[in-house]
């Protein structure tokens, strides 16, 4: 695999002097640069600019070097205001030069703007900083994500964490039992779970090498990122490719990492939201991405022990990231990650992580804050978290199938649903005082769903408000004020609504307008199943209560019911019982 081996340039300092004043008239101190595969030098101008001179290995495709030159182009054309070198053009114009080495090796020779301040992993950590930098990576991202060249399409990188089922062989490289079965363990979940899922993620160019030595801060103030540098690994890849390589291989300190890695994606989702497939994934991606380096390291000890290990030391702190967040546990620091973006922090069949609150805690801020008159179902209470489908979630992670709840018709939090709420709330949120063609269209396709006349819709915003409004109609309309409703019913809260709601009227009284009438319950109810007339004999209650309206000098305006009698218990209502009413 390409850069396993490391074949780095060996210009002198002198013949770098020459050639830096040959090919782009550059003249000043020049001294030598740290690079895993390349030569770079920092050449500070008597006048006080500085750049960075680059000297490409001879393993590295043109191809890919002029890609990143207009990746920095179209970056800074997009968002000038990201901090990511300016290229400068050779003395003929050209963005790079070709020069020998000392073997006749052909290089690619190019020059960028030195990028000044500290080094991330000299930085000190704050969650503010960590969020920063993923806001940073967010931003860079997004101003790539418009560049299309055909270099990075095939390429193979070592550092691509989807090359990682390769790996596989030399997890036998570590000396410990222990970390060479972790090891498999991680590489065959990615390779038979994360892999498969990473396909359907949103993919494009990507920097995918943002280290701690790549990504320059301020030093007088480190939450303020000054620079990104060396796109030498741009990839087309997945956009959690970028955060799982800030969140590897940046140095969280004292910082726990999961605590780490929540900020930088906390920063990350402030400029591009992360789809929920994103961050179900990228704990997963992240523990793989932290694998790669102990890999690459066992690998390159064994099939080139002569070359530098500068990063074998970095084995053990990397084993222990990945202890940490092993401990943790997939769900936790997933549910962690989710709450980062603003999303439910449970699946269907979970309960987010968070949600442990006691019950009588909760029961005391309810009366505190919403009225201590306000009652809960069931006992002990239920503290949900969640819905989804036909489902509810409490606190504890238990499933309840939801029988009872009437207003998610389509189950709760149905995707289209919610896309179609969102999508309006983002365009326009007001009332129906202002013409729109939204509400005319709702009311034209629910008036199409309807039968006879019934066209004209007033729109409001409960069930009481619904209600309260078509007894005023009826009243309007007829000219009288009595009313009749069932035994247990519930109608709304408001004042009229309420005179409607025997349910909640726990003396027992019925308002002097209203008459109640016997539920058409064929199991519990006077009549039962299997008599005569049914329908025609519980009817014939609807007969006294207008007389006794008419006794008290009034007369129905409307009659409210709830066709599925859902308050009665939901009873087997004998046909054409509301018709004889």
């Amino acid at each position: 695999m390409k850069f396993l081996k490391i074949i780095a340039p060996r210009f002198t300092l002198e013949e770098v002097t020459e050639l830096a004043a040959r090919h782009f008239a550059l003249k000043g101190q020049i001294d030598l640069l740290y690079s895993e595969r390349d030569q770079n030098f920092r050449l500070r101008e008597a006048g006080g600019d500085a750049w960075t001179l680059k000297i490409a290995s001879v393993e590295e495709d043109p191809a890919i070097i002029d890609c990143q030159i207009e990746c920095m182009a179209h970056i800074l054309a997009v968002d000038p205001t990201l901090p990511v070198p300016r290229v400068r053009p050779s003395v003929d114009g050209a963005t790079t030069v070709t020069i020998a080495g000392a073997d006749g090796a052909a290089h690619v020779f190019y020059a960028l703007s030195y990028l000044p301040g500290q080094l991330l992993d000299e930085a000190p950590v704050t969650a503010g900083a960590l969020a920063a930098q993923g806001a940073m990576v967010a931003r860079l991202g997004r101003a790539m994500r418009g560049l299309y060249h055909p270099a990075p399409a095939g390429r193979e990188l070592l550092w691509d964490v989807r090359l990682l089922p390769r790996f596989l062989a030399h997890a036998g490289k570590f000396p410990e039992p222990e970390r060479q079965r972790q090891a498999c363990g991680i590489i065959e979940h990615f390779a038979a779970d994360t892999l498969p899922r990473m396909k359907a993620l949103r993919a494009q160019l990507v920097h995918a090498d943002v280290n701690e030595a790549n990504m320059i801060v301020d030093p007088e103030d480190p939450a303020r990122v000054a620079g990104i540098i060396d796109f030498g690994d741009i990839i087309h890849g997945t956009l959690v490719q970028d955060i799982a390589t800030i969140a590897a291989e940046r140095p969280f300190g004292d910082m726990a990492p999961l605590d780490g890695i929540v900020e930088v994606v906390r920063g990350y989702n402030a400029v591009t939201p992360l789809e929920p497939a994103e961050a179900d994934i990228l704990y997963d991606v992240i523990v793989s991405r932290l694998l790669l380096t102990p890999l690459i390291n066992a690998w390159r000890a064994a099939e080139t022990p002569d070359e530098p290990g500068y990063m074998h030391s970095w084995t053990d702190a990397v084993f222990r990231t990945i202890d940490a967040l092993q401990d943790v546990g997939r769900d936790k620091a997933t549910a962690a990650i989710r709450r980062a973006c603003g999303l439910s922090t449970a699946a269907a069949d979970d309960a987010p992580a968070g949600e442990e609150a006691q019950v009588d805690e909760l029961i005391e801020r309810r009366k505190r804050t919403m009225g201590s008159k306000l009652y809960v179902f069931y006992d002990p209470p239920l503290h949900m978290v969640r819905g989804e489908g036909v489902w509810l979630t409490d606190a504890s992670g238990r499933r309840y199938l939801d029988a009872y709840n009437n207003v998610p018709h389509v189950g709760h939090c149905h995707p289209h649903v919610v896309e179609a709420i969102t999508r309006q709330v983002r365009t326009l949120n007001t009332n129906t005082r202002y013409l729109g063609t939204q509400v005319l269209e709702y009311s034209e396709r629910l008036g199409a769903s309807l039968p006879g006349d019934l066209k004209v819709c007033a729109f409001v915003n409960s069930g009481s408000e619904a209600n309260d409004v078509a007894w005023r109609m009826a009243r309007a309309f007829t000219g009288n004020g009595g009313g009749l409703t069932m035994e247990y019913a519930y109608h709304g809260i408001t004042e009229a609504t309420d005179a409607f709601s025997p349910s909640g009227n726990y003396s027992g009284a019925v308002a002097p307008h209203m008459r109640t009438l016997v539920s058409p319950d064929d199991y519990r109810g006077p009549y039962r199943r299997g008599e005569p007339d049914l329908a025609t004999r519980y009817a014939a209650h609807a007969d006294e209560a207008i007389e006794s309206l008419r006794q008290a000098g009034l007369a129905p305006a409307a009659f409210m019911v709830d066709s599925a009698f859902l308050t009665n218990g939901a009873p087997n209502v004998p046909d054409g019982y509301l018709k004889s009413v």
